[in-house]
């Protein structure tokens, strides 16, 4: 289950370089409220 995170998050990350790249900022910061929601629910319990 880690590993798959893991995963996810360097996808997550990947995704980010590609829209750092392209400097469109309304998809920098949807990317970035994603970002915040994953990781609050990956340090949820639930």
């Amino acid at each position: 289950m880690k590993e798959r995170n893991f995963s996810y998050f360097s996808n997550l990350v990947v995704d980010i370089h590609l829209i750092h790249l392209r400097s469109c900022s309304l998809a920098r910061m949807c990317l970035f409220i994603l970002m915040f929601i994953a990781t609050v629910t990956s340090v949820c319990p639930y």
